[in-house]
């Protein structure tokens, strides 16, 4: 019997430049993440709507020139998806106005692997503080869903014992 591994978090990288594509895709598999991977924003598009990767990272010159437009596609298909800016320090001005509009984090080129490590170290804790938020509202809406039959039950075991 095949024993599988536990689920991997899938990532996107869409990147017009091969070389940035290619050192994203190397350094996240590297971190164990599944790596999916396009050179422009159509095919990422395309792509999130299939698979719906938990993290985009995209290359600052695949963005279009206005954000807003960029994250409303990608919220069309997933209440908060989590993206990622790619972009060189000279780009950084511009960058701004992104993170403004719902970018996550900024990813400076060229890419070191310290810096790496802690925009995935905030990353994987914004995620799990995410899966706990919705956990906690899912738990407290059924509980709301259910206390009617409770109150209902104990109305009618009291009503039995006096």
């Amino acid at each position: 019997m095949k024993v599988f591994e536990r689920t991997r978090t899938r990532l996107l990288v869409i990147a017009k430049d091969l070389k940035v594509r290619e050192n994203l895709v190397t350094l996240l598999t590297g971190y164990g993440y599944y790596v999916d991977y396009v050179e422009d924003r159509d095919q990422g598009l395309k792509s999130f709507i299939k698979y719906r990767q938990a993290v985009v990272i995209i290359d600052f010159p695949s963005f279009p020139s206005d954000p807003e437009e960029m994250m409303r596609l990608f919220m069309m298909h997933k209440k908060n998806p989590v993206i990622i800016v790619a972009a060189e320090v000279k780009d950084e001005k511009h960058v701004l106005q992104y993170l403004k509009n719902g970018v996550y984090d900024v990813l400076y080129l060229p890419l070191t692997i310290n810096y790496v490590e802690v925009v995935l170290k905030r990353l994987v804790t914004h995620s799990e503080l995410l899966a706990h938020t919705e956990f906690v509202q899912t738990l407290g809406t059924l509980t709301l869903l259910v206390m009617p039959v409770w109150i209902f039950c104990a109305f009618l075991i009291a009503r039995a014992l006096y």
